[in-house]
């Protein structure tokens, strides 16, 4: 088969239509897990993101599951200027990330692994899960779980907080058979230096968001795992912003399940988009409706100090958030161009379709 470049100037715009068109375009993370017998042994790891898992530009907080994204608005024309450019751009955008937060540093120093072990062992020990999985060794299936914590620019100065779990489910020989993505996140926007922020009080803020994600993520995954959420259910359209976009988004996917404050949700969007998988929504700060047949499945809508709805209310879980900023006027809806929140290796791979 010829090659198919998409080094040419309209690269960021055709890239993932490029991958789409080369068949390279999978969408693996929106499967459910294939089903296990016995109990499923888990294994927590204290690695931390890889350049498969974060787009250009994100800063890894040293001596930290911590990654700072959002600024990566330009990152993509380094694309156009071959492999050498890509770098380049990293270096620059990467180092622009890393000192928009340098002042609030000294907080964002955290390991995810015991709070994780302990989460899980509180959700695996009863209930409909009991028996289902083991945080000791077993000769059958095993998943490996990598936490992270993604602080996500909405603005210049505004950030969300996000949970991540990228898990792996391997067979009783030790085969991968399974990998996806859980996302999860709770609480306002905030700035991250100030009174206020989130590095106030030593963090106080960002570690109770955290924490009420990181649950939040693990229910949703221990569920879908032993007892997979129906892929061909009730679809919406969502009005939500996602880890690594600073770009407010509207974007089809499937309604997994709901309570009164959260919606499980999985965009069908390609794997090679850092956001591909299952995301745990706050309400308070997401809008969604019933799909219709008109609907693009991936729209840039701007970007917004906050996404909260009109009238609601804080809830106890973290704490309490400051009023919402005025929500600014949003951008003419556009096609999205997921240039910025692509990882490592898609750059590469959009760079020579085959």
């Amino acid at each position: 088969m010829p090659i198919r470049s998409c080094r040419r100037p309209a690269a960021a715009a055709i890239a993932l239509a490029c991958l789409a068109m080369a068949g390279c375009a999978t969408y693996d993370r929106t499967k459910p897990a294939p089903p296990q017998t016995g109990p499923i042994a888990i294994h927590v790891l204290d690695d931390t993101l890889g350049l498969n898992d974060i787009p250009l530009g994100t800063y890894r907080v040293p001596d930290s599951q911590v990654v700072v994204s959002g600024r990566q608005q330009n990152a993509g024309a380094g694309v156009l200027f071959g492999i050498v450019g890509v770098l380049v751009a990293d270096a620059v955008v990467t180092h622009h990330t890393a000192s928009a937060v340098s002042n609030a540093e000294r907080v964002l120093h955290i390991h995810l692994g015991n709070e994780l072990r302990a989460d899980l062992g509180a959700q695996i020990s009863d209930g409909a899960l009991k028996g289902r999985y083991t945080l000791d060794k077993a000769d059958g299936s095993s998943l490996d779980i990598l936490p992270a914590v993604i602080l996500t620019y909405t603005d210049e100065t505004h950030v969300r907080p996000f949970v991540e779990l990228k898990v792996t489910l391997y067979d009783r020989n030790h085969a991968q058979v399974w990998d996806t993505r859980y996302f999860a996140s709770t609480d306002y926007d905030r700035t991250m230096d100030g009174p206020g922020s989130w590095s106030d009080q030593d963090g106080a803020a960002l570690k109770a968001s955290i924490s009420a994600s990181l649950r939040q993520a693990v229910h949703a995954m221990l569920k879908d795992v032993a007892t997979p959420y129906a892929r061909d259910g009730k679809k919406i359209t969502a009005m939500a912003s996602l880890p690594f976009a600073t770009q407010r988004l509207q974007i089809v996917g499937q309604d997994l399940d709901e309570d009164g404050r959260y919606v499980t949700f999985l965009p069908h969007i390609p794997d090679a988009i850092t956001f591909a998988g299952v995301s745990v929504l706050d309400k308070r700060v997401v809008v969604f409706r019933p799909a219709t047949d008109k609907d693009q499945a991936l729209v840039a809508l701007g970007t917004g100090a906050t996404l909260a709805p009109a009238g609601a209310a804080a809830e106890p879980e973290v704490a309490p958030a400051p009023p919402p900023a005025p929500e600014v006027a949003a951008a003419p809806a556009t096609a999205f161009t997921p240039m910025a929140a692509r990882s490592w290796g898609a750059y590469f791979s959009s760079m020579f379709c085959a």
